[in-house]
């Protein structure tokens, strides 16, 4: 028996979901697990893609990025073993309307219903899929951190001491990570400070656009440094040489930037998105806020740019999850 993991090319665009993939490949790699992958890029014949396998032998795992697909997609149910894979649940991003919502929450329950079992990133997730699909049967996968971020830990950061305080904030750009919305609360403060910039610009590129003409609006472009999606390696090495990591991000499953900002030890301020309030200690490794509080938030980020003691203050200890192996 083989687990064919369905998922889509992992040579596209940097995501958390392609990052969680190439670990989970990783993973069972090392475990000695028969874990297949199969890219494909959606929108084709799913029979034609299923045409090689064995259905009495084959355990499916579909990535739910392909959620649409697989909505559409003819009756599987000659497949007696299949799983969704779930990154996140797409009706509960805040950032839809309520029809958008409720169009998404269709197609899920349509594709989950027909899946034996259910693979949750976030434990929150896994309790409301728990909630929901009684019958299902759910494990927890949750990410794992990179091993190029740990080396980093407790490593001195002189840029603490020296010049503006540098802050990061790691996020693809897209409405639903609110970096526009950071852009203004930082404005106006009247601090020394540098804004660092590491995530994919090409997935929404008017929305990407629009932040840099705010910037350039601002007069704020020689406080912004532009980095782009990079490979880990250099993204830990450019985390540990900060001061703060910044995350106001509307929506997460899981943030699995919040445990790489906690592997190199860096003080946190994030909304309390996704596993925010295990992965940062409010008010001892990190300060976490509603995500509806951009008051709050802004009073937060006010002072951790000002009080260079309180932020110092703050030790990450970041947990280890428990996860459960499909």
């Amino acid at each position: 028996m083989a687990l064919r993991f369905i998922h889509p090319p992992l040579d596209g665009p940097v995501t958390g979901g392609t990052r969680y993939n190439q670990n989970l490949i990783r993973a069972a790699e090392r475990v000695g697990m028969r874990l297949h992958s199969v890219e494909w890029p959606g929108q084709t014949n799913i029979i034609e893609l299923l045409a090689p396998f064995d259905p009495q032998h084959d355990v499916l795992l579909w990535d739910s990025l392909f959620l649409s697909d697989l909505a559409e997609a003819p009756d599987l149910g000659g497949w007696p073993r299949q799983g969704l894979l779930v990154h996140y649940l797409p009706f509960a991003n805040p950032m839809l309307d309520e029809p958008e919502r409720a169009h998404w929450r269709r197609q899920f329950q349509r594709v989950a219903q027909g899946m034996r079992f259910l693979v949750a990133t976030g434990a929150r997730v896994a309790d409301g899929l728990r909630r929901q699909f009684p019958k299902c049967e759910v494990f927890l996968r949750e990410p794992e951190v990179d091993p190029a971020f740990h080396p980093w830990r407790g490593r001195s950061r002189v840029a603490d001491l020296m010049g503006p305080v540098r802050l990061i904030t790691v996020a693809n750009l897209l409405p639903a990570k609110r970096q526009r919305e950071l852009l203004e609360m930082l404005a106006p403060i009247d601090a020394d400070w540098e804004w660092h910039l590491a995530g994919e610009a090409g997935l929404d590129p008017g929305y990407a656009d629009g932040l840099r003409a705010r910037i350039r609006q601002l007069g704020l472009t020689r406080q912004v440094v532009w980095h782009g999606s990079l490979p880990p390696d250099e993204l830990a090495g450019l985390m540990a040489s900060m001061d703060l990591f910044v995350c106001y991000s509307a929506f997460e499953s899981y943030g699995m930037v919040l445990a790489e900002a906690a592997a190199v030890g860096l003080p946190i301020l994030t909304t309390g998105v996704g596993e925010a309030e295990r992965l940062v200690e409010n008010g001892r490794s990190g300060v976490v806020i509603p995500v509806d509080r951009a008051d709050l938030f802004e009073q937060a980020l006010s002072r951790l740019l000002k009080d260079g003691d309180f932020r110092r203050s703050l030790e990450v200890r970041p947990s280890t999850p428990s996860s459960e192996t499909v």
